[in-house]
Formats: C-alpha cells, structure tokens, sequence
C-alpha cells in the first residue's frame, strides 16, 4: 500500500479500509480522506477539519479587544494615506507596520490597553496635524 503524500509530508496513517466490491480503497489521514485506486493513483476527496478555529479561542474581552485594535491599525493606515509627502508617508506606513507587527504577540491585558491608549494618542495627534497642514 503507498501512502499519500499530502503538502511534501507523509502523515501519520490513521486508518484504511478496503471498499467492498471496489478497486477504490478508502484512506483516512488526519482530517482528510483520500481514495486510492488498484493502479496506485491517488485522490483527495474530502477535507473534513471540523474547524478553522485555533486550538485556543478567544474569550469575548479578547475578541473585543482584539476588533479595537484592528480598528485602529485600520485607521491609522488610512489617515496615513492622507499625508501629503510619498516619503513620509512610507516612513509612516512602515513605522505603524513595525510597531503592530513588534506588539502583535503581547499577552497582558494591561500592556495591551496601555498600547491601544498610546495609539489612540498617536492617531488623534496625527489626524490634527494633518487638520493644521491643510489650514
């Protein structure tokens, strides 16, 4: 019997079962299933992960937090688009990017409140500074 090769990595078997009255043999590998024929070939068929889900998901507080901060990044982005000046604008952009990309993996409920207060600050201190440069 071969054993399927699924993303360049064998998995670990986890059952196989012969159809009755068929060339076609049935392999369960983790969530998929593939059918395998007499001359070899095989074919995914289904994949049934029960769900995209995380293993750990977040509770309502973090979900909430978590939109919030989404929320912002999103903002800030857009407000940044309004900067007159390419080369500041790339600085900026790369700037908000850096700074979300290097607190994405905080934990702690009050260092998070704490950046999303900071970067409140930031975006209402910006959207003035644009309000002024166009007056």
């Amino acid at each position: 019997m071969v054993v399927p090769k699924y993303s360049g990595n064998v998995v670990k078997l986890l059952a196989a079962v012969t159809l009755p009255a068929s060339r076609w043999q049935c392999i369960k590998i983790g969530h998929r299933i593939f059918y395998q024929s007499t001359s070899g070939s095989v074919t995914l068929v289904a994949n049934m992960s029960a769900s995209k889900l995380p293993f750990a998901a977040l509770t309502l507080k973090q979900f909430l937090q978590r939109q919030k901060v989404l929320g912002i990044y999103r903002n800030l982005l857009r407000t940044i688009k309004q900067v007159p000046d390419e080369a500041d604008r790339k600085y900026l952009r790369d700037w908000a990017r850096e700074e979300f990309k290097r607190n994405k993996t905080a934990v702690e409920q009050d260092a998070i409140r704490m950046m999303i207060t900071q970067a409140d600050r930031h975006l209402e201190e910006l959207q003035k500074s644009l309000a002024l440069a166009r007056s």
